[in-house]
């Protein structure tokens, strides 16, 4: 169980930056707000982020950073039926 005190997520490391693979690990099947520290060349996907929250707070932390480099990330598998994504 995660135990937030004033918005502070005890359970980040911040300013480490993360592969998507090392994301995965770490933080599996979660939804984290990320700043993007780097994208492909090619297609402009996130390859490296660092965690700002995760959880529930994931969806307040657009606020503190320029939408450029903000990504909303889910680790886990998306189901491939039955299933409905609303933000």
């Amino acid at each position: 169980m995660v135990i937030n005190f004033s918005g502070t997520d005890f359970n980040i490391e911040p300013g480490r930056v993360f592969t998507l693979e090392e994301l995965s690990v770490k933080y599996p099947n979660q939804w984290l707000a990320t700043d993007v520290v780097e994208r492909d060349a090619d297609n402009g996907q996130p390859t490296k982020v660092t965690v700002l929250k995760r959880g529930v707070n994931a969806f307040s932390a657009r606020d503190g950073v320029g939408t450029q480099t903000f990504c909303t990330m889910y680790t886990g598998l998306i189901p491939e039926r039955n299933h409905v994504g609303m933000f």
